[in-house]
C-alpha cells in the first residue's frame, strides 16, 4: 500500500542514457507491488508526486531523471546511475508542469552523463531532494552563462550583454596608451610606467616602474577590435643601443630581464645595417639587417609613371643588393634563430621591385630598403628584393618578389599572405590570398581580400573573402559554400548566424551564413539628437566600430560638430535577427571604445571610461 509522507517515503532517480528520444521526461513510477494504486496528483494528498515533459532538445543524447516511490526506502532519496530506464510498469503515471525545475536540469544533461559514471549511486535525505535538484539547476544556468561570457570576451568585440544600451559606470584618470590585456585586466603603458586597471570597476590593480617602454606590438589588429590577451607581458624599455627585453608577469611583477641592443652602430652612414628591434610578444624580439659591405655606387635614377608604382631601370644598368638577415632574440637575450634572405629581382632586369623604390625620392633605386612586421605566428618581412614569410622556428617562405604583400591573421589561426599586384588597369590591382598554417604550410590559395570580422561571438564559421566581385564564403577546405554581389572591405560582425557587412552604399546588409543570402539591410540616420536637445551629425557614413553579444549588434559612429571633427560618438543597437534598432546611446565625450574582457572601455578627455 501508498505510504503516507509522514512515513518519510523515498524517491528514485533514476539518469537513463536515453539516445532514442532526447528529451528529459521525470517521471512518477510506483515501484513495489504491480497492481498498487496510482499515487495521487500533487493536490496536498500524501504521496504526491508531480511530473512533466520539457521542450525537446537539439540531436544529441540526453538523460532521463525517472522519480520512483521507492517502497523499502527508509527517508532517503537515491539517486542510481545504472543507466537503464526505470521500472517496465509504467501505468498511472500523472504529469504535471515541473518546467521551473526541468529546464535548468535540461540544459546540462549531457555534462552530468561522465559525473553519473563515477558516481554510481549517491544517497540523500528526502527532505532535501528538491532543494538540491533547485540548486543544481542554478548552478548549472550560472556555469552556462560564466562559459558563455568567456566565449564573448575571447572573441574580437565580444562584450557580455548589450541587450540594454551600455551606459557609463566608472571613470578613471589615466590618459595612457592601451596596450595589452593581462590576466583581464587593461594595460596602460606611458613613458615611466605601466598601469593595470580592472575594466569591470576601473580600480588600479597595480603599477609598475618602466621607463622608455614600448609594450605594444604592430600587427594585432585596427582600432575597434579587441586588445591582444596575453599570460604575460612583453616590453621593451630603454632607449638608443641599449635597450632591454623585460616580461612583466600577471601581477606586475618583473619576471626577467636581458639585453637586447638597439639600433645598430653605423646606421646613419650605413641604412641597411639595422632596424630598430621590432617586438614580437610571446617570442622576443626581432631583429633584421643588411649583411656584406655597404654597396658604391652612383645613385640610380628610375623612370617611374605618374603614380610612382612602375617603375624602370636605365638600359643596360644592372640592380644590385644585399642579402637581408633576420633574427629572433628571446627572454634570456641569446639568438633563438637567424634566417638570411638573398637578394633577388625578378628576371626582368629593367623591371624595379616596388619595394626597391626609396621615400626620399621615388625616382631613385633603394637597394637596402625593408620593412619587418609581425603578426600572430609569423615575421613578415618586405624589402628590397627580399620579401618572405618568417614562421616561429625561423623557416622562411618566399613572398613573390613584385606584389605588395600583407600579413592577416584568422581567428582559427592561420596566416594569410596577402599578395596586391597591379593590373593592365592603371585604376585596379588583383588581390590574391595565400592561406598558410601556422607552420607556414600553403593551404590554399584563393581571389580576394579575408574579411576578418571587428566583432564575433566566438562560434566557429565560415570564413570570408572580399573584393571588388562580392563576398564569398569558404569551408573548411578553403572551398566556396556561397558567394554574394555585396561589395565589401570591411566585415563589421560575424556573430547571430549573420554577417554584417559595410556596402558601398553606406548601408550594412546582412549575410545569412548559410546561403549568403541578404536577411536585412540598414541605413544609419544623418544626424541623431543629443539629450540636451541639441543636434549632432555622423562624422562619416562609415562605422568606426562594432561590438556583440550573440543577440545584439552595436554599431559605433563619431560625431561632429559645425563641421569640424570633435569627441563624441552614437551608437545603435541592432537585432542580429532582423536589423531593428532596439536602443540609440550617444556618449558625446567619447573619442574611441573597446572591448576588453568582455567589458567595454573608453577613453575621453579626462582617461579612462568603463560602460556597462
Amino acid at each position: 500500500m501508498g505510504r503516507k509522507r509522514s512515513d518519510d517515503a523515498a524517491y528514485t532517480f533514476e539518469l537513463v542514457d536515453d539516445d532514442a528520444d532526447p528529451v528529459v521526461t521525470p517521471q512518477a513510477v510506483p515501484t513495489g507491488d504491480a497492481s498498487q494504486s496510482p499515487v495521487p496528483d500533487a493536490g496536498g494528498s500524501p504521496g504526491s508526486t508531480t511530473a512533466a515533459s520539457a521542450p525537446a532538445e537539439p540531436a544529441g543524447g540526453v538523460l532521463t531523471f525517472d522519480l520512483v516511490v521507492d517502497a523499502d526506502g527508509e527517508g532517503e532519496v537515491v539517486a542510481g546511475g545504472s543507466g537503464t530506464s526505470g521500472p517496465e510498469d509504467r501505468a498511472g503515471v500523472r504529469e504535471t508542469p515541473l518546467a521551473a525545475l526541468t529546464e535548468p536540469v535540461r540544459l546540462a544533461a549531457r555534462d552530468l552523463g561522465s559525473w553519473v559514471g563515477r558516481h554510481r549511486r549517491i544517497v540523500v535525505p528526502a527532505a532535501v531532494a528538491v532543494v538540491v535538484v533547485a540548486l543544481v539547476g542554478g548552478g548549472i544556468a550560472t556555469v552556462q552563462e560564466r562559459q558563455r561570457f568567456e566565449q564573448l570576451a575571447s572573441a574580437p568585440g565580444g562584450v557580455g550583454s548589450l541587450l540594454e544600451a551600455p551606459e557609463q559606470v566608472w571613470e578613471l584618470e589615466e590618459s595612457s596608451l592601451a596596450v595589452a590585456v593581462l590576466d583581464g585586466a587593461l594595460v596602460l603603458q606611458d613613458h615611466d610606467e605601466l598601469v593595470a586597471v580592472e575594466p569591470g570597476t576601473g580600480e588600479v590593480r597595480w603599477r609598475t616602474e618602466l621607463a622608455y617602454a614600448e609594450c605594444g606590438e604592430t600587427g594585432y589588429g585596427p582600432y575597434g577590435q579587441q586588445l591582444p590577451a596575453y599570460a604575460e607581458l612583453m616590453c621593451l624599455a630603454g632607449q638608443g643601443p641599449e635597450r632591454d627585453l623585460v616580461v612583466v608577469g600577471s601581477d606586475g611583477e618583473v619576471t626577467s630581464r636581458a639585453s637586447v641592443g638597439g639600433v645598430a652602430d653605423g646606421a646613419d652612414d650605413d641604412p641597411g645595417s639595422g632596424r630598430e628591434p621590432r617586438l614580437w610578444q610571446g617570442h622576443g624580439v626581432v631583429r633584421a639587417a643588411r649583411v656584406g659591405p655597404a654597396l658604391e655606387r652612383e645613385p640610380v635614377e628610375l623612370d617611374c609613371d605618374e603614380t610612382g608604382g612602375a617603375c624602370t631601370a636605365p638600359p643596360g644598368v644592372v640592380l644590385e643588393g644585399r642579402d637581408l638577415a633576420v633574427s629572433l632574440v628571446d627572454a634570456t637575450g641569446e639568438t633563438a634563430w637567424e634566417t638570411v634572405i638573398p637578394f633577388e629581382l625578378d628576371d626582368d632586369p629593367g623591371t624595379v621591385d616596388t619595394n626597391c623604390i626609396g621615400y626620399a625620392s621615388v625616382e631613385e633605386f633603394a637597394p637596402d630598403e625593408f620593412w619587418v612586421s609581425v603578426s600572430g605566428e609569423a615575421v613578415q618581412v618586405d624589402g628590397c628584393g627580399a620579401q618572405g614569410l618568417i614562421t616561429a622556428d625561423g623557416e622562411l617562405q618566399r613572398g613573390d618578389m613584385y606584389s605588395m604583400p600583407q600579413l592577416v591573421s584568422l581567428p582559427g589561426g592561420e596566416l594569410v599572405d596577402v599578395m596586391v599586384r597591379p593590373t593592365d588597369d592603371p585604376d585596379a590591382m588583383s588581390v590574391t590570398s595565400i592561406v598558410r598554417s601556422p607552420d607556414g604550410t600553403t593551404l590554399a590559395e584563393v581571389d580576394g581580400f579575408p574579411l576578418v570580422p571587428t566583432a564575433s561571438d566566438g562560434l566557429p564559421g565560415v570564413t570570408l573573402v572580399g573584393g571588388d566581385t562580392g563576398v564569398r564564403a569558404l569551408g573548411s577546405d578553403w572551398a566556396e559554400l556561397w558567394s554574394s554581389p555585396v561589395q565589401t572591405w570591411q566585415l563589421l560582425a560575424q556573430a547571430g548566424g549573420v554577417a554584417v557587412v559595410h556596402g558601398q552604399q553606406e548601408a550594412l546588409t546582412a549575410l545569412d551564413l548559410d546561403t549568403g543570402e541578404d536577411a536585412w539591410r540598414w541605413t544609419a540616420p544623418a544626424e541623431v539628437e543629443l539629450p540636451d536637445g541639441t543636434t549632432r551629425y555622423l562624422g562619416e557614413p562609415y562605422a568606426v566600430t562594432a561590438f556583440t553579444d550573440g543577440r545584439v549588434l552595436m554599431v559605433v559612429y563619431s560625431l561632429v560638430e559645425g563641421g569640424a571633427g570633435g569627441p563624441g560618438l552614437v551608437a545603435y543597437g541592432l537585432d542580429l535577427r532582423s536589423g531593428d534598432v532596439v536602443w540609440t546611446e550617444t556618449y558625446p565625450g567619447l573619442r574611441e571604445l573597446r572591448a576588453v574582457g568582455g567589458r567595454l572601455v573608453g577613453t575621453d578627455v579626462f582617461g579612462l571610461a568603463g560602460l556597462g
